[in-house]
């Protein structure tokens, strides 16, 4: 059905180098999250899936069976922002004035997305993905900074934690400025006249 359609007319990605880092229930991002900035909505959220594949084939009859193992999943983004944070993750290990051979940093990732209709889902990697930048060039026909990223599974064959919000989540409180006396922030109303729930302060 067409009001089924995704279009996701926002993005985000925030990266956490702590131990145990979460998300609070209401999807917002706490201390120990940082931001990697402004994304290049044309490259998008890639997300790779592959697997390896044993066959056994009878002799004269061809493929009987398969099992599959070795389960990848890769995915990546492009950062358009200089910052601390992508700049951590282009050249992990280096200081402010000396850039020392990058190794991959580990880091915890959440994706965050928005469609056309103000619902948000956030998908949380369940253990350190491995984030690579392969070319740092500079030119003026490209901005920004492509991430390689590969996910891995926990011990249960968890590779995110998945959170939606719908389009409540994302209502704004306002305070009216222009009637005297008012001064408390109200939320929009549904159809009933009764405040349109859980508001967000904004």
């Amino acid at each position: 059905m067409a009001d089924k359609v995704d279009i996701w007319v926002g993005a985000n990605v925030y990266v956490s180098l702590a131990d145990n880092p979460q998300i609070e229930e209401d999807g917002t991002f706490g201390d120990g999250w940082d931001l990697t900035g402004v994304l290049d909505g044309s490259a998008g959220f890639t997300q790779n899936r592959e697997v390896s594949t044993t066959e056994a084939s009878g002799w004269g009859t061809g493929v009987i069976d398969a099992a599959d193992y070795g389960f990848k999943s890769t995915g990546g983004f492009t950062a358009l922002e200089d910052n601390d944070v992508t700049r951590y993750l282009i050249n992990p290990g280096s200081t402010a004035h000396v850039i020392v051979v990058p190794k991959p940093a580990y880091a915890f990732l959440a994706y965050e997305t928005t469609n056309q209709h103000g619902e948000t889902e956030i998908l949380v990697t369940r253990k350190k993905a491995r984030v690579f930048a392969p070319d740092v060039s500079k030119t003026q026909e490209f901005a920004g900074t492509a991430f390689e990223v590969t996910h891995f599974a926990d011990g249960l064959g968890g590779l995110f934690d998945r959170f939606q919000r719908d389009a409540a989540g994302s209502v704004k409180t306002f305070t009216p400025i222009r009637i005297k006396g008012l001064t408390t922030a109200e939320s929009p109303l549904d159809i009933k006249g009764e405040s349109i729930t859980p508001p967000v302060g904004g």
